[in-house]
């Protein structure tokens, strides 16, 4: 080969070397990963799995017993609230001491299955001067039990249930009239005595915090005290009913003696007893004495039950027409007037329990007397 053509050849491979060095244009950089499609890789790279987002939980509401086939309405975005006081001073009334556990059945006849409606913190008691069958305003027989104390006092809920009526009118039916009950509340209990439904009513208040169709719980408030209907001051009045269902769809009600389905303070018992006439027939509104033979301060003048009154029922068990509850557990004297004369008899209060009695005419107290 000549020169010549040795340089052409030479110069020749350096342009196509400084051609092929050359830059050129970029296009779009290619993504690693392809929405929709895998990775062009012989080995496909590993994704994230994505968890579903977390569902908002639902308000938790409550449920009714099985018995009960009642929906649950929603509750009012902003129920009216009720705020305890706090606590100050020692109380003016005597100190109370708690309760027996709920439910209390020490024998069983006995249902002490409802939790007190006042806070122990206030300390009150069922008033002796208004108790259950006695006659009272102008002939009214008093369905229930009074515990007194002071305006704007706690009203809490005896046992687990539904509120049914709140408000007033419950005397007729009819919401918004005004009645001897005044503001008032009922509530429905999920649990009940012989196949029959247990009801507590709650009345006089003077304001309420609770709406018909809300379940509550033992404890619930349920309002204030007051004295809004047929009083003669600020207390709470309590009632006890059962209920059987009628034909036509309806429920008929019968009061009970709160006194015999409340659990008592522990050391305290509850004395229920028969006052008859000589030919075994109840003796309505008779006066009986009950005196404390430890504590002199502790006497009592109490009255039977008003007799062949439709509103009043006695326990299917005791047939009582007398109780006095709340008693510090020691020794009692009963004294009953009869014909002019005065009988009496010692008794002993057992704590947590029911001690029986049965006066009967002339001859007086019978001893170890059974329902």
């Amino acid at each position: 080969m000549s020169s010549t053509r040795w340089q052409k050849a030479w110069w020749l491979g350096v342009l196509l070397f400084l051609w092929g060095c050359a830059p050129r244009a970029q296009g779009k950089p290619t993504p690693l990963v392809t929405a929709g499609r895998a990775s062009p890789a012989a080995s496909p790279s590993p994704t994230a799995t994505l968890l579903p987002s977390p569902s908002p939980i639902a308000a938790a509401q409550p449920t009714a017993a099985a018995t009960l086939a009642v929906k649950v309405p929603t509750p009012a975005s902003e129920p009216l609230q009720v705020v305890f006081p706090t606590p100050g001073p020692t109380p003016r009334s005597p100190w109370r001491p708690p309760m027996y556990p709920v439910p209390w059945a020490p024998t069983p006849h006995d249902h002490f299955f409802l939790a007190r409606p006042i806070p122990a913190f206030y300390g009150k008691l069922p008033t002796t001067d208004y108790r259950y069958g006695g006659v009272f305003f102008r002939g009214e027989v008093h369905t229930g039990i009074d515990i007194p104390g002071d305006p704007g006092t706690p009203v809490l809920a005896a046992g687990r249930g539904q509120v049914i009526w709140a408000g007033y009118g419950l005397n007729t039916g009819r919401p918004g009239q005004q009645g001897p009950y005044g503001l008032a509340v009922v509530v429905r209990h999920d649990f009940g005595w012989e196949g029959r439904t247990l009801y507590t009513v709650y009345a006089h208040l003077s304001e309420i915090a609770v709406k018909p169709g809300w379940w509550v719980e033992t404890g619930t408030p349920l309002g204030r005290m007051g004295s809004t209907g047929h009083t003669t001051g600020p207390h709470l009045h309590f009632e006890v009913r059962l209920g059987s269902p009628e034909g036509n769809g309806g429920v008929s009600f019968e009061t009970r003696n709160p006194e015999l389905w409340l659990v008592p303070p522990v050391g305290y018992g509850v004395i229920a007893g028969q006052v008859l006439d000589s030919w075994g027939r109840p003796l309505s509104h008779n006066i009986v004495y009950i005196a404390s033979l430890e504590d002199p301060d502790f006497h009592w003048r109490t009255y039977t039950y008003a007799a062949h009154s439709p509103l009043i029922h006695s326990d299917p068990y005791y047939r009582e027409n007398y109780v006095f509850g709340d008693l510090p557990a020691g020794k009692y004297r009963l004294t009953v007037p009869y014909g002019g004369n005065f009988f009496s008899q010692e008794f002993v209060v057992r704590p947590g329990r029911v001690t029986f009695f049965r006066f009967k005419g002339w001859g007086g107290f019978q001893r170890n007397a059974r329902p």
